[in-house]
C-alpha cells in the first residue's frame, strides 16, 4: 500500500510539468494563428480592392508595356490595315511604274540605236558605168568598173563616184565619161522603184547628139543596178522637163535601161 501511494504521488507530481510545457507552447500557437488571420484578412482586402478596380488579383501591370501593346493592337485596326493595304498597293504601283519606265527606256534605247544605225555610213561595192572605145569598130559602148563607196545614201555616193570620172588607171585602160565632172546633184529620192534625181543645169553642157544620149545612159545604168530601182526620173534645178538639150532628148517620164 505504501508503494502504491508513492507511485500515485509521483504521477500526481509529474502532471503539473506536462501542463507547464503546454502553457509554454501556447504563445507560439497564438502567434501562428494571428499571422494566419492577418494573411487571410490581407487576402480578403486585396480581393475586394481588386474587385472594385476590375482586377481581382490586383496585378501591377507595367503601364508603358500595356500602352505599347494596346498601341500595337490599335495599329492592327481595320483603318490601319486599310492604310497598310493602300501602302502596299502604292508600293506595287510604284514598282509597276518603275518597270514600265524601264521598258520604255529600253524601247527608247532600241529606237535610238536604230536611228544611229540609219546615220551610220554604209560601205558597199558598186558598179559605175563609163564609156569605152572599141578600137576595132571605133564605136563607143557602155562599160562598168567596180568601186567601193560609202555614205548614208549609197545611190548618191555611187552617182558622185560616176561624176568624178575614171581614175588615171581606168583612163589608161581606155575608159572615158560623157558626164561633166562639175555636175552637181541637188537631191535624190526613191519612191515606188523610181529614182528621182535633181541635177543642176550643168547636165545640159554640150548636150547634143550622141554625147547627150551616152550621158543619160551612164546615169540610168548606174542608178538602176540596185534592186529597189527600176527607172530614173531626171529633174533640172527642181523642175520637171519634157526634153533635154538642143536635140530635144525626151526626159518627160521615167527612163529605163
Amino acid at each position: 500500500m505504501a508503494k502504491k501511494s508513492a507511485k500515485a504521488t509521483a504521477k500526481t507530481k509529474k502532471r503539473p510539468e506536462t501542463t507547464k510545457n503546454s502553457r509554454d507552447n501556447t504563445p507560439f500557437f497564438v502567434f501562428t494563428i494571428f499571422v494566419l488571420l492577418t494573411i487571410i484578412v490581407l487576402l480578403i482586402n486585396r480581393f475586394y480592392d481588386g474587385k472594385k478596380s476590375g482586377n481581382f488579383f490586383n496585378f501591377d501591370f507595367n503601364k508603358e508595356t500595356f500602352t505599347k501593346e494596346s498601341k500595337k493592337d490599335n495599329d492592327r485596326s481595320p483603318e490601319k490595315l486599310g492604310g497598310e493595304k493602300n501602302t502596299a498597293n502604292n508600293t506595287l504601283s510604284e514598282t509597276e511604274k518603275t518597270e514600265k519606265n524601264s521598258l520604255e527606256d529600253m524601247k527608247k534605247d532600241k529606237e535610238d540605236l536604230k536611228e544611229q544605225g540609219k546615220d551610220k555610213k554604209i560601205e558597199k561595192e558598186v558598179k559605175v558605168y563609163f564609156l569605152k572605145l572599141d578600137e576595132k569598130t571605133e564605136k563607143i559602148y557602155l562599160a562598168s568598173v567596180t568601186r567601193k563607196v560609202n555614205g548614208l545614201d549609197i545611190l548618191s555616193a555611187t552617182l558622185e563616184s560616176l561624176i568624178k570620172g575614171p581614175s588615171n588607171f581606168e583612163k589608161n585602160k581606155g575608159y572615158i565619161s560623157a558626164v561633166p565632172e562639175n555636175l552637181k546633184i541637188r537631191s535624190v529620192t526613191i519612191k515606188n522603184g523610181i529614182a528621182e534625181i535633181d541635177f543642176d543645169k550643168t547636165i545640159e553642157e554640150n548636150a547634143a547628139g550622141d554625147i547627150l544620149i551616152k550621158r543619160i545612159q551612164q546615169i540610168v545604168y548606174t542608178a538602176t543596178q540596185f534592186e529597189n530601182i527600176h527607172s530614173v526620173l531626171i529633174k533640172i534645178n527642181g523642175q520637171s522637163r519634157k526634153t533635154l538639150g538642143a536635140d530635144g532628148f525626151s526626159i518627160g517620164g521615167p527612163l529605163r535601161r
